[in-house]
């Protein structure tokens, strides 16, 4: 797995294509590591493993592309200039929720503080040429994805699952902002940690 993920991305990597990247808060490594557990659990007991592909985060901007490994370099230098100018956001975890099409996540308290960050990046992302689409701006959602493609009775056993663990009404300080890159073999990595300002 590990050898066929590294050719995949030094193929990706080493010229120009399209890629296709997100922005997230990433976890301290304890709570991280909670809910990954917590996926692991409910992918065993649903037979889905589609929340395994991406490690635990907070959504800040939905995926969107890039055309070049030039691009994707200085978008990465920006949104690290970005993040060191930003105090470390308060996560604060509120709860079990779903969306449409089979996901279910932890759901995180929409402060303000997270609302301007959110609009910092996406400012970022236009200039680089992302368009915010209908679940971003306003209608943003902050959350962190526990599975995903679901049918209605893996959803209802993943909820129930999920409503057991400790780790949904966490309160934690978010250590970076990291860029994920999407691969077909290794699903989303983080290519880029940008810390925060210590708060």
């Amino acid at each position: 797995m590990c050898k066929k993920l590294f050719k995949t991305l030094r193929h990706k990597l080493m010229g120009d294509g399209v890629y296709k990247v997100g922005v997230a808060c990433m976890l301290p490594a304890d709570i991280s590591d909670s809910i990954r557990l917590l996926e692991l659990k409910i992918a065993s007991q649903t037979a889905n493993e589609q929340g395994l592909s991406q490690p635990p985060n907070i959504t800040v901007k939905r995926p969107f592309e890039v055309d070049s490994l030039q691009i994707l370099n200085e978008f990465c230098r920006q949104l690290r200039h970005l993040a060191s100018n930003i105090q470390s956001p308060a996560i604060s975890y509120c709860g079990i929720d779903t969306f449409p099409g089979g996901s279910v996540f932890m759901a995180v308290e929409q402060t303000d503080e997270l609302k301007i960050l959110h609009d910092k990046v996406l400012g970022l992302c236009a200039d680089f040429g992302a368009v915010p689409d209908e679940f971003e701006g306003k209608n943003m959602v902050f959350h962190t994805s526990l599975a995903l493609s679901l049918n209605t009775d893996q959803q209802s056993a993943a909820s129930a699952i999920a409503h057991t663990a400790q780790c949904i009404r966490s309160r934690v300080v978010s250590s970076s902002l990291a860029v994920l890159l999407w691969t077909d073999v290794g699903g989303w990595i983080v290519i880029a940690n940008a810390p925060f300002t210590t708060r």
